[in-house]
């Protein structure tokens, strides 16, 4: 558990805080550099990169944060309700932009949409399932695309205050370039989305069918059970 946590904390909330700093650099160096002080002979270089190690994590842990808040308040605001209609297909185009490339949002247009209610079911079945697999402890491949995919979830948000910057501080370039990686993090987090819940389906299927095999055989050989109980 705790080599799994060290694991996860690295890929996922370390790399998002260190490239948010990476990201964000190329347009705050002149106001960092007018904060540092001209002499560089007294200043506290190591105790500073000392500090930034864990600053970093604990920004990856805000961005994770913010992340999810932002999902969660939108997807709330633009979920289609109701009946079939042109406001309802506008709000589903921004809704699949928002969480096409979550769990929910696969699930919702993937499969159960447009029946909200089923939609719900399928995604508390999903997790079902995962709790089911791990119980095996067969979610260790899974867990490392729900890692990449949470790793590509918080990178869009790192991306999208950064361009945010950007655009109020008009430059154009670097907003362009941060939009360029915005599209690209979304497409990778539905790529990894989408492997993560089919190897959960796989994995289910699998772990179900021999499960079920094993009852059969048990049931239909009692002598065969008696024979290795040793009796």
């Amino acid at each position: 558990m705790e080599s799994k946590f060290t694991i996860r904390d690295i890929l996922v909330y370390f790399l998002t805080g260190l490239t948010f700093v990476i990201l964000l650099l190329p347009i705050t160096w002149d106001d960092i550099n007018f904060i540092l002080p001209k002499e560089e002979k007294n200043f506290p270089y190591t105790t500073l990169t000392i500090l930034v190690i864990p600053a970093i994590y604990v920004l990856g842990h805000i961005i994770d944060s913010t992340d999810t808040l932002r999902v969660v308040v939108l997807a709330n605001a633009l979920k289609p309700r109701g009946k079939p209609s042109r406001i309802n297909k506008i709000r589903s185009f921004f809704y699949f932009l928002l969480v096409g490339d979550r769990i929910t949002g696969y699930i919702y247009f993937k499969g159960a949409q447009p029946l909200e209610n089923d939609a719900s079911y399928e995604f508390k079945l999903y997790w079902k399932k995962v709790n089911y697999i791990q119980a095996f402890d067969k979610y260790r491949y899974s867990e490392y695309l729900e890692s990449l995919k949470d790793l590509f979830n918080s990178l869009q948000s790192a991306v999208l205050i950064c361009l945010i910057y950007g655009l109020i501080n008009s430059e154009w370039t670097a907003s362009l370039i941060y939009l360029i990686l915005l599209v690209l993090f979304w497409k990778k987090s539905e790529y990894y989305t989408g492997s993560l819940v089919n190897s959960v389906e796989n994995t289910y299927e699998i772990l179900k069918s021999t499960t079920t095999i094993n009852q059969d055989v048990s049931h239909q050989h009692p002598a065969a059970n008696n024979a290795i109980d040793g009796k």
